[in-house]
């Protein structure tokens, strides 16, 4: 293993968590390709110190709590290539909206989650060359499902999570000459790189952090069904990761295959944005002898918008009057036109802000929508995979 982390090394997983917070190990199954770097950041809260003292030097800072964090990233729209069957990013898709439905003749539709349901929690874990990180208690607050006619169907995904821990490289100071000893000494000061809930590798055997004590870990020996070896001094500590299994997908789709639809009118469109945002909040404000947030909620309503645009062609002037009345209309926008390789974003209800005219050269329309819900609640979005 190299000493630098590349860019082509990053594979991602995500896991449902039975209890938000508590971290769930994937399967080979659970990863999601990520086609641009993931972002994964938390901040400690600090706070300056405000004592009057005799000096103009800034004094150390008061630590406080781990705020929540957050993370993001992009990947393809990538169904299956068989009706009924989940996409690549079925996990993310369903934290998003909240549900899922499988039919092999309809496909997966994903709907909006009521009022008296939390949206799933996961764990991420992050490979980057040499460094396993996972996230505990993360949501999926934002899904901007991008459907253009120059390029593949992308989503842009971001959100929260509780807790982010680490696991490094480095290697063994002291040989281990049995097979039921559950402690691992770290070359120093290396240590730092392991954490509770760590799983390592050293050889063929895959152990599990429960303590760190400065340069020594604490391991449950012979993890993940692996045979309980001897090591020698400098053997290499490295994260376990699982090997990704990719065949459970086709390839991603061209966002000009599929036509939209507005108000049951076949419409070509040049870029179509749909923006979903949960509005999750972490609650980091309790008093609950708790250094990490433990809990989320979803006090304010969801929100959504499609923005589209297209050329100024004359039938399209109708839009203006759509938008003066305030008339209602339904969007579809699908990816892909091959059963078992297209995704449609389904806007059953939608109001029209004034449309923009725009462009040099070719006049362009540009459209925002505000879909809505109807009188049953809960139905301005669902999505299929058929």
């Amino acid at each position: 293993m190299g000493e630098l982390a590349l860019g082509r090394e990053l594979e991602c997983f995500i896991k449902a968590e039975a209890t938000a917070g508590t971290l769930i190990e994937p399967d080979s199954t659970d990863c999601v390709f990520a086609i641009n770097t993931p972002t994964i950041t938390q901040d400690r809260e600090t706070f300056d110190d405000a004592q009057k003292r005799n000096t103009r030097s800034r004094l150390t800072a008061i630590a406080g709590r781990y705020l929540s964090g957050t993370w993001g990233f992009d990947t393809y729209i990538r169904p299956s290539g068989t009706v009924g069957v989940p996409p690549m990013e079925d996990k993310l898709v369903k934290g998003l909206l909240g549900t899922r439905t499988d039919s092999t003749s309809t496909g997966c539709t994903y709907t909006l989650l009521g009022t008296t349901t939390d949206l799933q929690s996961y764990s991420m874990w992050f490979k980057e060359g040499h460094t396993v990180m996972f996230c505990t208690g993360a949501t999926v607050n934002q899904g901007v499902f991008k459907v253009d006619g120059r390029n593949p169907g992308t989503v842009t995904w971001s959100g929260g999570f509780m807790k982010r821990l680490w696991t490094g490289t480095a290697t063994t100071s002291a040989v281990m000459t049995d097979t039921t000893s559950t402690t691992v000494a770290v070359t120093s000061p290396y240590g730092d790189l392991y954490n509770i809930g760590s799983v390592i590798k050293i050889n063929s055997e895959v152990m599990k952090v429960t303590s760190v004590a400065t340069n020594t870990l604490t391991v449950q020996r012979g993890y993940k069904t692996t045979s309980a070896a001897n090591h020698t001094s400098g053997a290499t500590i490295e994260p376990w990761w699982p090997t990704a299994y990719e065949g459970l997908w086709g390839g991603p789709i061209h966002g000009r295959l599929g036509i939209v639809t507005w108000d049951a009118v076949n419409f070509n469109t040049m870029t179509n944005e749909v923006t979903i945002t949960n509005n999750i909040k972490y609650y980091e404000e309790e008093k609950n002898n708790e250094d990490f947030c433990q809990s989320y909620g979803t006090p304010e309503s969801r929100t959504l918008e499609a923005r589209v645009t297209a050329y100024f062609r004359k039938e399209q002037a109708k839009k203006l009057k759509d938008a003066w009345d305030f008339d209602s209309a339904a969007i579809v926008i699908p990816c892909g036109s091959t059963a078992g390789s297209k995704c449609t974003v389904n806007l059953p209800l939608n109001r029209l802000k004034a449309p923009a005219i725009t462009g040099d050269a070719e006049r362009i329309i540009e459209m925002t929508a505000l879909p809505y819900a109807s009188v049953a609640y809960n139905d301005e979005v669902n999505i299929v995979y058929a």
